[in-house]
């Protein structure tokens, strides 16, 4: 009887605990999720005059998409099919070929997403979630 009691115990203990993460960058918002297309570029030449929203069509039914499972598939500059990224702190983080790339996500809502990239001074970019 003590050994069945020992048993229940342990096996309620161990339903009741999930694996705990350690990890902070972990929270990709459902919103995050799908595939999106650049509508606009933002750049900067270092002056006043050389900078701006500038309007982007690469041609492709989408240019980005963010999959559930924390794996990407990117067709602009960046190549990379099923690389990883990871969200914390409003700030989206890229891992392509073990480098990091962080971005802050300025806007995002159910249609529309904009980040500025950490590394890159003056460099930004509006997308439209796609259907495709």
């Amino acid at each position: 009887m003590k050994n069945l009691i020992i048993i229940t115990l342990i096996a309620i203990t161990s339903i009741g605990c999930s694996k705990s993460n350690d990890d902070p960058k972990n929270n990709i918002p459902d919103k995050l999720i799908g595939k999106w297309k650049i509508t606009e570029e933002y750049y900067t030449d270092g002056s006043s005059t050389g900078s701006g929203w500038d309007n982007h069509d690469s041609g492709k039914n989408y240019d980005l998409w963010l999959k559930a499972d924390g794996t990407y598939t990117d067709g602009t500059a960046i190549e990379c099919n099923n690389c990883s990224y990871t969200v914390s702190d409003n700030k989206i983080y890229f891992l392509p070929n073990g480098n990091e790339f962080p971005a802050e996500i300025q806007f995002l809502s159910d249609t529309n997403l904009t980040i500025w990239w950490d590394d890159f001074e003056g460099a930004g970019i509006k997308y439209l979630k796609t259907t495709e």
